[in-house]
């Protein structure tokens, strides 16, 4: 017996010797398959990281070159422009009239994104109204007359070719004409190109000029204009996810502390920017915003929809103040720079203003030297004497306003004094610089002028977009202004003296 239990114990140790060796067989080949395999792995991610190396580095080669071609492009279209031939773009699509909306209707469809047909005009009879205001001997004896004066055009006969060096400028993407029929005063720089994922729809200064704030599909964000580092992104997350939502108007309140934001949800937003989250949303708007503006000190912020009313609400109190209605859907509002009166743009062809402490309606700007189509942008003067209105009829016009007479019962004066000719389309967006030397205009022809108020002469025509510049803004320091497209960008550009060089 004990031999046969020691042989039987003899048999299973060597079986058990056997097992352990081919477990150790096994677990050896495992692990230099497992050792192989990383290695493998390995050197695939590290190719990988080679290939994306070489991918980024073809993606800005080939952006560097589609920047040349387009610049290109637009020198080749500025050439034929300038010898009256007609240009066939693929680009920039024929603009069609639509008919006039319902109610329940977007006034402006997709055009606010960039894309799209324009917003209908109040009535499909435009009139035949003068293009420059009668003669006036007080206007005379101040101001020059464009009824007196030829409209300049910055191209004349000249093709880009042409041009002495003085009187252009070219940049990646991007290039200026000085007007050769007036001294050259002005310079200006690209500073800062801030890519976004949809149409930038919407720009605007901080107070102390050291931000930039944009709005497009869902969000605003804010940039440092020193390091163009995008260090905000304001987002509302009970939006629906599927639907577009773009921010059509953003305003920093005066002390700099919070954004207002309106658009096409309907609702007007007060961020705190320290925070990042809303502080205050008022409802009410049956349409889309378009514009938004603080006033009285930051104690108010008015609103303009396509509902056709402005709105003034209270920022302390939480609650609406006013609701003045007009004839035609809102396409921008303006508030004097001592924050007392709040001015409207509208599709019916006129602007409206009103003291927003009585919530009294002052003053109304149209008449025979109005303009003949749709008022899509309005600014005022900083001394707010003076508010420039951009319209669909491709001309911007000058009103001359005398607020404090225009309090009194019958004092209103408004009158159109300037009317300024060169852009090719539609004027979307006007701005003044801080001291009221210069207006900027942006259009649906891609480019931005610089105007001269007191003849109503262009400077500068800026060609930096791809799209239809859709806003400009103009910072209160360190010569910058901001231009939002829907070639899907936001640029940042400088303006200074011209020295010659």
């Amino acid at each position: 017996m004990d031999n046969a239990h020691l042989a039987r114990a003899s048999a299973s140790s060597s079986r058990a010797a056997m097992l352990l060796d081919q477990i150790h067989n096994e677990f050896q080949h495992q692990f230099r398959a497992t050792a192989e395999a990383e290695y493998k792995l390995s050197c695939q991610a590290h190719e990988m990281e080679r290939l994306q190396d070489r991918l980024k580095e073809l993606q800005t080669a080939q952006l560097k070159m589609q920047e040349e071609y387009d610049a290109e492009i637009r020198g080749l279209h500025y050439q034929l422009r300038s010898s009256g031939v007609p240009i066939v773009s693929n680009l920039t699509p024929a603009v069609a009239q639509q008919a006039v909306p319902s109610l329940s209707q977007n006034l402006f469809g997709e055009y606010r994104n960039g894309y799209g047909a324009p917003p209908p005009t109040a009535s499909p009879d435009t009139g035949l109204r003068p293009s420059t205001p009668p003669d006036s001997a007080d206007d005379q004896k101040t101001k020059p007359s464009p009824s007196r004066e030829p409209q300049p055009t910055i191209s004349g006969n000249l093709s880009l070719i042409d041009l002495p060096n003085s009187r252009k400028k070219e940049g990646s993407g991007w290039y200026a004409v000085f007007n050769p029929e007036v001294p050259r005063v002005l310079d200006v720089e690209l500073v800062h190109h801030f890519a976004h994922d949809s149409v930038a729809s919407c720009v605007s200064f901080s107070p102390d000029g050291k931000y930039l704030a944009t709005g497009c599909n869902r969000l605003a964000r804010i940039f440092d204009v020193t390091t163009g580092e995008n260090i905000i992104t304001l987002q509302d997350d009970n939006l629906s996810k599927s639907d577009d939502a773009y921010v059509r108007s953003v305003c920093f309140s005066p002390d700099g502390k919070y954004l207002a934001t309106g658009g096409e949800d309907r609702k007007l937003k007060v961020w705190g920017i320290g925070a990042g989250k809303i502080k205050h949303t008022f409802s009410g708007h049956e349409q889309d915003i378009y514009s938004v503006a603080f006033a009285g000190g930051g104690r108010y912020i008015a609103s303009g929809s396509g509902d056709k009313t402005v709105r003034v609400w209270d920022v302390q109190r939480g609650k609406l103040v006013y609701t003045f209605n007009i004839e035609g859907g809102v396409t921008a509002v303006s508030v004097t720079h001592d924050g007392r009166f709040v001015a409207a743009a509208s599709l019916d062809m006129n602007v409206q203003i009103w003291d927003i402490a009585s919530g009294t309606r002052i003053e109304r700007l149209e008449g025979p030297d109005g303009h003949e189509n749709s008022v899509y942008c309005i600014a005022f003067a900083p001394s707010g004497g003076h508010i420039v209105s951009g319209s669909l009829d491709n001309t911007m016009k000058l009103w001359e306003v005398d607020i404090p007479r225009a309090a009194f019962p019958n004092g209103g004066t408004g009158r159109s004094v300037r009317t300024f000719k060169g852009h090719k389309d539609f004027v979307l967006t006007a701005c003044w610089t801080p001291h009221g030397n210069w207006i900027i205009s942006g259009s649906k022809d891609q480019g931005l002028q610089f105007w001269d108020p007191v003849t109503a002469t262009p400077q500068m025509l800026l060609q930096g977009h791809k799209n239809s510049v859709l806003s400009v803004a103009v910072s209160s320091t360190d010569n910058l202004f901001a231009t939002g497209s829907g070639d899907r960008c936001a640029r940042l550009w400088r303006y200074t003296t011209y020295t010659g060089q």
